[in-house]
């Protein structure tokens, strides 16, 4: 399930968002950010408490399309990985 939709009018202002200026404005601390495009993961971002992040400048700059919560697997020391809650923004 979509958290947001841009091309169905969820972006009340009608003006779509960036990359960047939805990871400024709609993300918490400690977030983990996967974004992709066309479904693609295309790079990882962790929101820090000083919102400061990088991503390609081409990314940063795309438009974003949809946004969704799910989880990744991520190997641990463990003898199982372990599922980690991350935000899905596809631009």
């Amino acid at each position: 399930m979509n958290e947001f939709n841009f091309g169905m009018g969820a972006n009340s202002s009608g003006r779509s968002m960036t990359v960047r200026e939805f990871l400024e404005s709609v993300t918490e601390v400690g977030e983990l950010v996967v974004v992709t495009c066309g479904g693609w993961p295309t790079c990882t971002v962790h929101i820090d408490n000083e919102d400061y992040f990088r991503m390609p400048a081409d990314i940063a700059h795309r438009k974003v399309l949809n946004s969704s919560f799910g989880t990744i697997k991520v190997k641990t020391r463990g003898p199982l990985p372990m599922d980690v809650p991350v935000r899905f923004v596809d631009c």
